[in-house]
């Protein structure tokens, strides 16, 4: 068989086609399908699912931003008002709201929000029916995964 006929990723995806059959294997399953089934191959990343959790991600670092310098602002204010009326029961309060919002600001600020990484895909349609299989997408298994595709593509 020729190397142009095989393609294995590291989290052990592997394809490989003969004469009349793709032959995949996953971690998951296993299956072989004749090559006149398939009425197409190529990659597919999914981008909604990327941007959807990039959007997530943004939104979840700035609302911790919001509430940290909001509670700081309460506890200087409400510091500020207190020692302008000498109460001290009133600056311990202010102070917690500062402290507890300082915290908040910091750990937000150290706190790397997960960044999504974007899932890639080897889409096949087998008679009129796609299969999604994941695999690791990294430079080397990006050009075999190029070769090999283009082997099987002149096969069908």
């Amino acid at each position: 068989m020729n190397n142009s006929n095989i393609f294995n990723d590291l989290d052990g995806v592997n394809l490989s086609f003969d004469e009349y059959t793709l032959k995949i294997k996953t971690k998951e399953y296993e299956e072989e399908v004749l090559l006149s089934k398939i009425s197409g191959i190529g990659i597919y990343e999914d981008k909604k699912s990327f941007e959807k959790g990039s959007k997530n991600s943004k939104v979840q670092g700035r609302n911790g931003k919001i509430s940290g310098i909001s509670l700081i602002v309460i506890g200087l204010f409400v510091i500020t008002l207190d020692v302008q009326l000498a109460q001290t029961l009133k600056i311990v309060e202010g102070s917690v709201f500062l402290l507890i919002g300082i915290i908040l600001l910091v750990s937000n600020l150290i706190y790397k929000h997960e960044i999504p990484s974007l899932d890639s895909y080897i889409r096949i349609s087998i008679s009129g029916v796609e299969k999604n299989i994941k695999f690791n997408k990294t430079e080397n298994s990006l050009k075999e995964l190029e070769n090999f595709l283009k082997s099987l593509k002149s096969k069908i």
